[in-house]
């Protein structure tokens, strides 16, 4: 745009001397030193003109000479900078295939051709941890840090080594130092719930977990895991006696996985230390409901009371009404129905045990006891 400015003026400017010329035609003399030239006058300015023409010529030449070694280096520069390129090419397939040797000697190449860029010391330490040079790969990884814009992938990979040394308090500092620099490196945070498991800090666990669910709602695995956290802080809750913030990170987790036997066990243990008896049995029979389990049943003879074998029976069965069709709630029958010496009913659940092909050893343990208590 410049350009094409410059050469409008200049065109204008011969356009106008021109049009001047052509009304004020004339000869121009020169006496100097003796010596007499005369001329007409766009002679002399075509003179002019050729004379700045050449000294500009001679001008742009003389720097251009001077310029010339600026001219190489900033050649040899570019030169080196798409040898770089290619050798951060080379470093990421060896990186992704996990090749240290060539990880190694291209991380070099990307140093002495990018001295000034912190690559280097990512791929290099790269490949001093899989080398399982440990105390090279945490100088690189610390050098990676001082540059801003490297100091996520340097926390980053102190992350992976503490974890490679199974310092696993370690690698969750320094994950938190990597989740400072991106906070929505999902990756890294769902590492930390991980670990915080692992480790047995539930309410940080529980916090990531969280966080995390806030992206992927619909995650199982998450879910669970939230399932599991919760679980581990009633358990603590219940050991501080606060049952009643141990019964809402219960009631939380019940609502993820209601057939976790161990969970519905920690809930109705807590429901009865308040004294929420029938709240307990409640319980019970909605987790009869979701998943039976023979665990269940003296629980739930406790809580109701029973003393008679006929008492027994009668509050099994209003249990096992809430999954009458349930293998676990005709054994449940046959059992008590058995010691309660009715023989109708007992030899009714047997029955649909065996015409479901259910034969296991419980069935015919059953069909063994009721046979003997039969014959007295």
């Amino acid at each position: 745009m410049r350009t094409l400015l410059f050469i409008l003026i200049q065109v204008a400017l011969f356009t106008l001397l021109a049009f001047w010329y052509q009304q004020n035609p004339g000869d121009l003399r020169i006496d100097w030193l003796g010596y007499r030239l005369e001329m007409s006058i766009a002679i002399f300015l075509l003179l002019t003109s050729l004379l700045v023409a050449l000294f500009y010529t001679l001008v742009r030449f003389i720097l251009n000479i001077f310029h010339l070694p600026a001219f190489f280096r900033a050649r040899y520069a570019k030169y080196n900078q798409m040898r770089g390129v290619h050798a951060i090419e080379d470093s990421l397939v060896a990186y992704l295939a996990q090749d240290s040797k060539l990880l190694k000697k291209t991380g070099k190449y990307v140093g002495s051709f990018l001295k000034i860029s912190p690559l280097n010391f990512f791929f290099r330490g790269e490949a001093a941890l899989l080398n399982q040079d440990y105390p090279k790969a945490s100088a690189l990884f610390k050098t990676l840090t001082q540059h801003d814009s490297m100091a996520f992938a340097g926390y980053y990979g102190l992350m992976r080594l503490a974890l490679t040394q199974q310092d696993l308090p370690k690698a969750i500092v320094y994950g938190d130092l990597a989740l400072a620099q991106n906070p929505e490196a999902l990756p890294i945070r769902k590492k930390i719930a991980n670990l915080s498991l692992e480790t047995q800090n539930y309410g940080r666990a529980l916090r990531e977990i969280t966080l995390l669910l806030k992206k992927n709602p619909h995650s199982v695995s998450l879910m669970k895991k939230k399932s599991i956290a919760l679980y581990h802080l009633a358990q603590e809750e219940r050991s501080k006696n606060n049952h009643r913030q141990a019964l809402e990170f219960t009631e939380q987790a019940l609502k993820i996985t209601p057939d976790q036997q161990d969970l519905v066990s920690l809930h109705i243990k807590l429901l009865r230390d308040v004294g929420k008896e029938r709240a307990a049995a409640k319980a019970l029979e909605k987790a009869w409901q979701t998943g039976p389990q023979d665990s269940y049943l003296q629980v739930y003879l406790d809580i109701k009371g029973t003393k008679t074998d006929l008492e027994k029976f009668k509050s099994i069965q209003n249990l096992v009404s809430f999954a009458p069709d349930h293998p676990e709630s005709y054994l449940a029958t046959a059992t008590y129905a058995t010691k309660a010496q009715l023989w109708g009913p007992a030899h009714d659940a047997l029955n649909k045990l065996m015409d479901k092909g259910i034969k296991s050893k419980a069935v015919y343990v059953l069909l063994d006891a009721l046979e003997k208590a039969e014959r007295k």
